[in-house]
């Protein structure tokens, strides 16, 4: 609890166009963890958005021996989000990613090489009934080919191709409720997100089959909003993990695991800027980067801090330009990539993102 309590701490000192919890953004073109507060934008806006980021991670397997990996993720996505004034207010989103990686393990008696790439779409609906309740729906597709080569190099003249397709196709069903009292917002939200998940694999540390995890979150925020001025911190949790791509089905279930977020974000004479900070606790995954959580993030259970800025230029109606910077750094230890999770098996691991959002819209 004391760890929780100063992490927080730390998030309000010191995804891009994804938004918030408690109360609706000063940034129109965010859009909402909490379906209820979309009834409270002020303004709406239509939005094209362009992504890119930038993954780096290596490992250290021995004195001799590590591994490293390098991603790049681009993405585009459009956003209508409604403005407040009526019994409903509706948000809307598509997203579309696509990605690369590129993992080499080399130094030792044996070189590995995976390459991978990805594509990614998500569309997302919401509904608001005055300020109070929202539902939210949504679809995913995901698919990832991947190739591994493993040279035995000193120890024998055979090279090994494993083919690889990772398919996952999730639903979606979100509720929340928001409670505005004057300038403060209480809010909460529980999510159930269904998926069926096929994994096509001829290596024993990437197990083959088939599986449907159903994922379980809830959310809860408070925060303070004004015409020029938010505020909020929120606590989300995890409540039923799945397990990692390596582990065996009859591994024992994770534990729940939470993220924490603070907001605070201000507007003078019509340019806003903003701060979110994420702490990403024992491996959060949140759903909405099912790329980043398959691709850099699938072995992680390090706690992991997440920085985005936001700045936007308009005015109360008319084209709108803004934009987001994104970064994150953690080191701790991850099991190999290579290996069974059975081993049990961790080395020490730095992963590092930075990444950027260019933002074009027409606020009404």
């Amino acid at each position: 609890m004391k760890k929780t309590i100063t992490a927080l701490f730390c998030l309000l000192m010191s995804s891009p166009a994804h938004s918030q919890m408690a109360a609706a953004s000063l940034f129109s073109e965010m859009k909402s963890i909490n379906p209820a507060v979309v009834g409270g934008r002020t303004f709406g806006q239509y939005t094209f958005i362009g992504n890119s980021d930038k993954y780096e991670k290596s490992q250290v397997i021995n004195e001799s021996e590590n591994s490293k990996l390098d991603s790049k993720i681009t993405g585009f996505s459009a956003f209508r989000g409604g403005k407040k004034g009526g019994f409903i207010t509706t948000e809307a989103s598509f997203i579309l990613q696509s990605g690369s990686r590129s993992l080499l393990i080399e130094g030792g008696a044996d070189n590995f090489d995976i390459s991978s790439d990805v594509t990614f779409y998500q569309i997302q609906v919401a509904v608001a009934f005055w300020n109070f309740l929202g539902l939210q729906f949504t679809k995913q597709d995901f698919e990832l080919e991947q190739k591994f080569i493993f040279d035995q190099g000193a120890t024998g003249d055979d090279v090994i191709i494993s083919n690889e397709n990772i398919t996952r196709d999730s639903l979606g069903v979100k509720i929340g409720l928001s409670l505005p009292l004057g300038p403060l917002r209480f809010s909460t939200y529980y999510e159930i997100m269904s998926a069926d998940q096929v994994v096509i694999s001829t290596r024993p540390s990437l197990p083959a089959g088939s599986s449907s995890p159903n994922g379980r979150f809830v959310g809860v925020g408070v925060g303070l909003l004004t015409k020029a001025f938010h505020f909020e911190v929120a606590v989300e949790r995890f409540m039923n993990p799945e397990l990692g791509l390596q582990e065996e089905a009859t591994a024992p279930a994770p534990e729940p695991r939470n993220r924490l977020t603070g907001t605070i974000e201000a507007k003078v004479f019509g340019v806003a800027v903003g701060y979110t900070g994420r702490l990403y606790q024992e491996g959060y995954r949140d759903q909405d980067q099912t790329v980043v959580n398959q691709l850099i993030y699938g072995n992680s259970l390090e706690d992991r801090i997440e920085h985005n800025v936001n700045f936007s230029l308009s005015k109360d109606k008319g084209f709108a330009f803004g934009g987001s910077l994104i970064y994150s750094k953690v080191t701790g230890e991850e099991q190999s990539p290579i290996e069974p999770a059975s081993l049990k098996q961790n080395y020490p691991t730095e992963s590092k993102q930075v990444g950027f959002m260019i933002k074009l819209g027409y606020v009404w």
